[in-house]
């Protein structure tokens, strides 16, 4: 009896199907969009990076708060919202370790340290770090002649879908915070793009502090700690075919902060200022001439300086003024070649020339002419990478009163 019933629920089928029309059925289109997936960072050396959407998951606020989160990476920190702030690896000091802004190593022929804290995070794409020789060995001799490098890559590109891509925010915080900031590009073309960019920070910095005096303790307040600091970025790019792309970059930053001196007993008055101006022009050139040839080249100029001023009657005419200006030009070309998939050879060449001046009459006035050249070979298979440097520093002091250092 079931195998019969099975038999009539079968034969049915088909009338039932050929008594029904056929319908067209219209489905509207559907575009599905989704993110490039990310393949993790392979290297021979330790090497880190954070890029955007981290910073947000992460919660940071600033470069030197995501430099906490890079493992095996020193931050030195020199007095809060407008001090000094340098990197390091491995207790070899700021120093040895290349500031690298879109491309192009930072310099401070001062103090031989970059202060990080110039650079807001609101316009940072990514940070990378690479302790030791990097895997990438197609870089300036700059880079390769320090023992770590430390990567800044700024939002350069703006969407090409919208016709102003525009970004406006401010924050504002305890002890009188603002920091309003802005960022505009426009994509003239497929090949050719602008950007601009503009920050701008006030802080009173009046931080509340316990002063003991032997038995008694006051509450008391940070005194003359005023920040008034800004900086601005213009970026172009164009990008004449596939194979090459020409990058410019202006940028300037100003900060005329007060300095609040010891705490002293019956006396928080203090008058001491310091104002901070650095202005760099950087161009930057790649092309790739065919699968086994490339080239790029790189040209900056960098000026800063630094004014001190204290206004106390102990010195001689009621005022004390040091200070200090700083010039470099520097020049790079790195050639790449590319004989097959396992081997490249990469020869770099830098030149770069600073001087340094004062309005002290003691001040020798230094003048260094350096000139890095670095030969560089990879071997590279699936589960292997050997690599072989040759770094040649050559270095010409001299000095416009008295003697240079030695060369």
């Amino acid at each position: 009896m079931r195998l019969t019933a099975g038999v009539l629920a079968m034969t049915a089928l088909p009338f039932a199907a050929s008594s029904q029309k056929p319908t067209d059925i219209h489905l509207d289109s559907v575009e599905v969009v989704a993110s490039k997936t990310s393949r993790p960072l392979k290297s021979t050396a330790p090497a880190y990076k954070l890029d955007n959407q981290e910073f947000t998951r992460l919660g940071v606020t600033d470069i030197s708060d995501a430099i906490h989160r890079l493992p095996g990476v020193n931050l030195r920190d020199y007095g809060g919202l407008g001090g000094l702030k340098t990197v390091s690896v491995r207790g070899l000091g700021a120093p040895h370790t290349a500031v690298i802004y879109d491309g192009i190593v930072l310099s401070d022929c001062q103090s031989g340290e970059v202060d990080v804290s110039r650079y807001s995070l609101d316009n940072v794409e990514s940070l990378s770090m690479v302790i030791g020789d990097n895997d990438d060995i197609f870089q300036p001799a700059r880079v390769a002649a320090s023992a770590a490098s430390f990567s800044i890559s700024s939002f350069r590109q703006p969407d090409p879908t919208k016709p102003l891509d525009l970004t406006a925010q401010v924050k504002y915080g305890s002890f009188g915070y603002i920091n309003p900031y802005f960022r505009v590009g426009k994509a003239l073309s497929e090949s050719f793009s602008l950007n601009l960019i503009g920050d701008y920070t006030y802080a009173e910095n009046d931080y509340p502090y316990q002063l003991k005096n032997g038995a008694h303790t006051t509450t008391e307040r940070r005194n003359n700690s005023r920040m008034n600091s800004g900086h601005g970025e213009f970026n172009a790019s164009w990008s004449p075919d596939s194979r090459s792309t020409l990058s410019a970059k202006l940028y300037y930053y100003d900060n005329d902060r007060q300095i609040p001196g010891p705490a002293i007993y019956y006396n928080n008055e203090n008058h001491e200022t310091l104002r901070d101006r650095n202005f760099f022009g950087q161009l930057q050139y790649r092309k790739a001439f065919n699968s086994k040839w490339s080239m790029q080249l790189h040209g900056k100029f960098n000026w800063a300086s630094s004014l001190y001023h204290d206004e106390d009657g102990k010195y001689p005419g009621g005022e004390l003024n040091q200070n200090y200006w700083q010039r470099e030009a520097y020049g790079s070309a790195c050639v790449l070649f590319l004989p097959s998939d396992k081997w490249a050879f990469d020869y770099s060449a830098d030149y770069f020339f600073n001087n340094f001046t004062s309005n002290l009459p003691t001040e020798t006035f230094p003048r260094r002419n350096s000139i890095l050249q670095s030969l560089t070979g990879r071997y590279r298979i699936k589960r292997l990478t050997v690599s072989a440097r040759l770094l040649g520093s050559i270095y010409d002091n001299s000095a416009k009163i008295g003697e240079g250092a030695r060369d």
